[in-house]
């Protein structure tokens, strides 16, 4: 994903990212994974390890402005493949919903009348 602008950039960051649903929420910033001073962003990456018993670590922190921006840019493009096969979807369940015909779509439960089904023996042998 290529930015046209650093606002277009800046736009991704304080816009969707910065208000994105978390895979962990919430975290205590040791020194380590705290965003630099006077950083562009406030962001860190980490490295996190899977232990053996499957719970994570994080083993390292980065505050390097290129892997950052290279982290930065690759959620973009997934958030923006996601969002991509939303609309797809969406667009496909439309054309589907227009594409049946009025005189083939199904009758409401409502309408549908019980004598237009015959019974089955025996469904009343307790009366």
């Amino acid at each position: 994903m290529c930015f046209s602008t650093p606002s277009a950039f800046d736009s991704l960051i304080t816009g969707k990212l910065s208000v994105a649903q978390p895979l962990i929420a919430k975290i205590k910033l040791v020194d380590a994974l705290q965003p630099a001073n006077g950083s562009e962003f406030d962001y860190c990456a980490a490295l996190v390890r899977k232990n053996a018993d499957g719970t994570g670590a994080i083993v390292y922190g980065s505050t390097t402005t290129s892997i950052l921006k290279t982290l930065l840019v690759e959620a973009a493009k997934k958030q923006a493949e996601a969002e991509k096969a939303t609309e797809d979807n969406s667009k496909l369940a439309q054309e589907a919903r227009e594409s049946i015909p009025r005189s083939r779509c199904l009758l409401p439960l409502s309408m549908v009348r019980s004598s237009w089904f015959p019974r089955k023996r025996g469904a009343d042998s307790a009366t």
